[in-house]
């Protein structure tokens, strides 16, 4: 296990995933199971420009700047009476970090969600229904989504389990890093018909509908590899 240098980089959009090496040899993990393998798969087609669903994907790194782990969401319809709602794809951790808390006492996981959480308010003006897949046996991820407000829904006992976080939740309160207001920015950019570009990322709360990158994964689960330990 490696140890993660901190302070960590504020969160970021990753708007060009094929100009990013560290998504090349990402891994959550080698143990064959099958939530590992999405995360992993997900993001080397990502990298290669092999996915079809177009994604928002955040990334998060060390002070060094070494990838520590990955989150993606897009948008995804529950019902006419549910409006802009958003779907989380993909939670995973480095397996070099899996196990690890900040000094601050936070997972890498509760980091990266929670800037997902933001970054969704952000980009569509105020916070829509947040949904989600789990499979049953994967603890941590139910766990994690647990803690930052998400309801299991109903289980028929096949398949993945639905979660669900209502408009009206808080997001819980972290000790995080600060990452750059741009409100003003974001409305500025509405306004226009630019296309404006920042190099390869942006800061997440930067930016609207911004980093939507192609991929293709076509199981949608939300998978946190993160150890509870």
């Amino acid at each position: 296990m490696s140890e993660i240098a901190e302070p960590l980089r504020p969160a970021r959009i990753l708007l060009a995933p094929k100009k990013y090496p560290p998504l090349r040899d990402f891994s959550c993990g080698r143990k064959g199971s099958f939530s590992e393998k999405l995360v992993n798969d997900c993001v080397r087609n990502l990298y290669l420009g092999r996915e079809t669903l177009a994604q928002t994907l955040i990334v998060l790194e060390d002070a060094n700047g070494k990838l520590i782990g990955v989150c993606s969401f897009y948008p995804h319809a529950l019902g006419r009476l549910m409006g802009d709602a958003q779907r989380i794809h993909v939670v995973g951790v480095d397996r070099r970090y899996q196990g690890k808390r900040l000094k601050d006492g936070l997972r890498p996981g509760d980091v990266l969600l929670r800037s997902a959480l933001e970054q969704i308010e952000l980009t569509c003006v105020r916070m829509p229904y947040v949904s989600t897949l789990v499979y049953p046996e994967n603890d941590r991820s139910r766990a994690l989504f647990a803690r930052h407000g998400f309801r299991e829904l109903p289980y028929s006992g096949e398949g993945s389990i639905r979660y669900l976080r209502a408009p009206h939740k808080q997001l819980p309160i972290l000790t995080l890093r600060p990452t750059v207001a741009v409100r003003r920015i974001v409305q500025r950019m509405k306004s226009t018909s630019r296309v404006v570009e920042v190099g390869n990322d942006l800061p997440v709360g930067e930016g609207s509908r911004a980093g939507e990158a192609r991929s293709g994964s076509s199981t949608g689960e939300a998978v946190d590899l993160e150890s509870l330990g």
